[in-house]
């Protein structure tokens, strides 16, 4: 140290903006040193935001055994009777439960099976749910509870007791969307906590930008109403007022939210109430050797059915075509892999998520859904349970609209997991084909085609002629078409694919209670199906309108207007897109009064005909919310179930049967099926009707090319440059956010603001951002 040199310590400092601060003497320093390492440990220990936990949400396997289970399953090993007993006990527990709230609560999804009840371990695996209800629910439901297990355990001031009552809807805690909620109540044998009994219902409504609970325009999480954490909300089986009355200010439907946290609250307690029962009878120990022998047995089954499925990579993609605000394509590929007893699902390459649109899914979300591909259509013998899930690994990138961050929106994020679910569905089928059709080893029940898998149902919001202020979806959804199997034809409007035995309700009982009037609600729409060998479900019409009120709202919230939501298999054809439409500007009671003979209750026919004064129009089944006047129509369909097999081997007999019962057009007779019959008899021109399909099958080998020359003429590098597409196009590794010009990689995945999107590309969009116009869109003219 030279002495020109001075320690800055003693002397002067020069800063960095050419200023010149006071030097600080060497205690003081010290000092300061002191206080900003105590301030930087308070702030790193202090946490500004008790978040969801993502090791909770991304991990769908069961807890370890606890010290109890071991010796539960030690003393349950050696009576397998009394165990059977107590198991049987204990799911007949969790279907009374199921029924009593479909009796007792208020919301439309809770009154025709939108909802699950189930008891799990004391860690928090639902190891019974009841055995019908959305079952999608069985790999959601653990989570809320291992959020409130680990706050247990990680805060000792922090209590469970007998008669805390716990709730929740968030989504990003566990669910599919906000207006899911739940109730959840421990179960004790003494003074140790041995098992959780829960509830969880669609309920509709929950103070979202939007009535009823899924808002499409949704462009952030705080446009999604009540999100509640799982949280303490009574004790002593008492709910706690204040907090009630905060989630009733908090929503349009008062009476709803109150009557069904009661509904929720009294069915948990009645299986909390037989639980207790069965530890009277029998003891804890084969109560909770129940619960894990449940999990566990069903873990070894699952494993022993996927090991029967010849082991391979099988590719099936879907695609959602709209974000409910803009037309798209948005990509949705699975690839599952079968590796002995275990099974893949890899959804990389999936399209990223968007910032401001509503159709996002939650990783655990996405997982949830997938459970109803093996407990609805491959294995609906087994338990439910979550353990279904044990030998099952799902892939996805972080960032993509298939596993979302918190900060964008998910209110319908069915929009991106039921293509999922289908990609999922239709995989499966062709990996399962060679066993099936062998010796069927892995027990699976038909192959079959994808089933419809939109929500096709009119939600709405407004004033009751009783004057409640109200906002919910028709259970309409809850008829889904049945895809067609290998040996028989799909069903009309079955059941939804996340709620086995859900039901669509009846007519009488909505029109008393609310506004609306169904002009058409149950009658097939004809030429809905996929057609095939063997043909799927047709899809039921829903024609409606409304009165006495001053203020009604309609909207729509599905996918599959411009290209196929679902698909066919092995040569059958995908669901025709449908757009939903209305009639504004007119009464229809007024011509019910004046006119009746000349309405029409079928679309097709109300839309050629035009027999009310007033603008018709079409949209896609993506209509935000908006006001009607009284007699104002509504319409939209299902989709159907794909079709499977060559429509040329359909046979002529069940194609003349369905033209007679006015469910095919003449058209689709003679340009799909190419059958050919006598108008008067009614019967198959047999002769005729094979030249045709000779002549048929001679124009495709006319036209067919070998399949390499088809990739080389088909095939591209990107893209196309005139549709918005979203996803990866060859390379897993590329994954384009709507133009050829923009790539992202699964590490560098950012959210695509759409808003923006489309400000900057006005090119790729002719429609208009919504709300919409009735002159917008695919106007119906006259001609």
């Amino acid at each position: 140290m030279n002495e020109n040199d001075t320690d800055p310590t003693d002397s002067e400092r020069t800063e960095p903006d050419g200023g010149v601060a006071e030097t600080t003497p060497p205690s003081e320093k010290s000092s300061e040193q002191s206080l900003e390492e105590e301030m930087t440990e308070f702030l790193e220990g202090e946490e500004m935001f008790e978040g969801p936990d993502l090791d909770i949400m991304e991990d769908h396997s069961m807890e370890p055994r606890t010290d109890l289970e071991e010796a539960a399953m030690e003393e349950v090993a050696n009576d397998d009777v009394t165990r059977m007993i107590v198991q049987n006990r204990l799911q007949a527990t969790a279907n009374e439960a199921r029924e009593m709230v479909m009796h007792i609560a208020s919301s439309p999804g809770a009154k025709w099976g939108d909802l699950i009840n189930g008891i799990f371990t004391r860690e928090g695996d639902m190891a019974v749910a009841s055995s019908s209800g959305v079952l999608l629910f069985i790999a959601l439901q653990s989570q809320p509870i291992k959020h409130i297990m680990k706050k247990w355990r990680e805060d000792p001031d922090y209590e469970i007791n007998e008669g805390d009552i716990f709730h929740h809807n968030d989504a990003r805690y566990g669910n599919v969307h906000n207006t899911d909620q739940s109730t959840f109540l421990p179960i004790f044998d003494d003074d140790e906590l041995i098992a959780w009994a829960s509830c969880v219902i669609h309920e509709g409504e929950n103070g979202s930008t939007e009535p009823g609970g899924m808002p499409g325009d949704a462009e952030s999480p705080y446009d999604e109403g009540l999100k509640v954490q799982p949280m303490k909300i009574g004790t002593d089986y008492e709910l706690d007022e204040e907090l009630l009355t905060f989630f009733q200010n908090s929503v349009r439907d008062k009476k709803l939210v109150k009557n069904d946290h009661r509904a929720r609250l009294a069915s948990t307690r009645r299986m909390v109430e037989r639980v207790e029962d069965a530890v009277d009878q029998y003891g804890s120990k084969y109560v909770v050797g129940a619960l894990r022998h449940s999990l566990e047995s069903t873990e070894a089954e699952m494993r022993n059915r996927i090991e029967s499925i010849p082991d391979g990579t099988y590719r099936q993609t879907t695609f959602a075509d709209n974000t409910l605000k803009d037309d798209c394509l948005i990509k949705v590929p699975c690839e599952i892999t079968i590796d002995g007893d275990e099974l893949t699902a890899d959804y990389r390459g999936s399209a990223p998520e968007f910032d401001d649109r509503a159709n996002n899914t939650i990783l655990s979300s996405l997982k949830g859904m997938l459970i109803p591909v093996f407990l609805n259509f491959i294995w609906p013998d087994l338990p439910r349970n979550q353990a279904i899930f044990e030998p099952v690994s799902i892939e996805a990138d972080r960032g993509s609209t298939l596993h979302c961050t918190r900060e964008v929106p998910n209110a319908q994020s069915m929009m991106t997991f039921f293509p999922s679910f289908s990609a999922m569905e239709q995989g499966m089928m062709k990996a399962m084909y060679p066993d099936f059709v062998q010796d069927n080893e892995s027990e699976a029940t038909d192959i079959h085609a994808n089933q419809w898998n939109m929500i096709n149902g009119w939600t709405y919001g407004g004033f009751t002629q009783h004057d409640d202020f109200v906002g919910n979806i028709v259970t309409d959804i809850n008829t889904m078409p049945g895809g067609a199997r290998w040996n028989r034809d799909g069903l009309h409007s079955q059941a939804a694919v996340f709620c086995a035995m859900g039901d669509m309700g009846e007519t009488e009982h909505y029109e008393e209670e609310y506004p609306f009037v169904a002009l058409t609600r149950t009658r097939l729409m004809k030429d809905l199906q996929g057609f095939g060998r063997y043909r799927g479900g047709h899809g039921h019409q829903q024609v409606f309108t409304h009165k006495d009120t001053p203020a009604w709202a309609w909207l729509a919230t599905g996918i599959g207007s411009r290209f196929p939501s679902v698909n066919g298999l092995y040569g059958g054809y995908a669901s025709p897109s449908i757009p939903c439409g209305r009639i504004k500007g007119t009464n229809v009671f007024d011509e019910m009064d004046e006119n009746p003979e000349e309405l029409e209750y079928d679309i097709s026919e109300l839309m050629k005909k035009k027999p009310l004064d007033g603008e018709y129009s079409t949209w896609d089944l993506g209509l935000q919310q908006e006001f009607a006047e009284e007699g104002e129509v509504y319409w939209l369909s299902h989709g159907a179930g794909g079709g499977l097999g060559d429509p040329l081997e359909r046979d002529p007999e069940s194609v003349i049967e369905e033209y007679d019962d006015e469910l095919i057009s003449e058209w689709v007779l003679e340009n799909i099926y190419h059958v050919s019959f006598d108008e008067e008899t009614m019967l198959v021109d047999e002769e005729e009707t094979e030249e045709r399909r000779a002549e048929q099958r001679e124009q495709r080998l006319e036209e067919g090319v070998p399949f390499d020359e088809f990739v080389d003429d088909w095939e591209t590098e990107t893209p196309p440059e005139d549709i918005p597409f979203f996803g990866h196009w060859n390379d897993k590794e590329e994954i384009y956010a709507g133009t050829p010009e923009a790539v992202m990689t699964p590490e560098t995945l950012q959210p695509v603001p759409m808003n923006l999107f489309r400000a900057q590309n006005p090119h790729l969009f002719d429609t208009p951002i919504y709300p919409p116009k009735p002159e917008c869109k695919a106007d119906i003219e006259d001609d």
